[in-house]
């Protein structure tokens, strides 16, 4: 996690609503069994604050898989949620690409469209595709740069 970030992860366990934590896991932690990781929190979290990792992956193994044969931890995917809202680590995909489509559009023809496609380094799983029209004179072409 980033310290330097105001927002902890401990914030968002201990202050989001279930639905709020839920969406989090199951949107970047891509977890199916979100929902039970949720309602496992809110449920301990009201007896006493969650402040350690040891304790959140303890109540996360509780939810969805007890018995410890995994092939990853189960408490990984949710980890790896929360990591990517703290740090806000989707919501800079946005501007790496304006800054690349700024850079890759004096390289097109005017007319052509730029397919910017981000994806989250460690899954397959697509986060943001866009197409825009390049509207600018090029200074080199793709051919040119193709004959080199």
């Amino acid at each position: 996690m980033d310290r330097s970030q105001k927002l902890t992860a401990a914030d968002l366990i201990n202050d989001l609503s279930e639905r709020e934590l839920a969406n989090i896991i199951f949107e970047y932690g891509e977890e199916r069994a979100s929902r039970r990781i949720a309602r496992r929190i809110v449920r301990e979290r009201d007896a006493a604050p969650i402040t350690t990792t040891g304790r959140l992956a303890d109540l996360v193994v509780r939810a969805i898989h007890p018995k410890g044969h995994w092939r990853i931890h189960p408490a990984t995917k949710t980890f790896q949620a929360l990591r990517i809202a703290v740090n806000r680590e989707l919501g800079r995909v946005g501007s790496i690409r304006r800054r690349r489509y700024r850079r890759a559009r004096t390289r097109w023809a005017t007319g052509d469209h730029l397919i910017s496609l981000a994806r989250r380094q460690d899954h397959q799983t697509c986060v943001e595709v866009s197409v825009w029209p390049v509207a600018c004179a090029p200074q080199t072409s793709l051919s040119a740069d193709a004959e080199r």
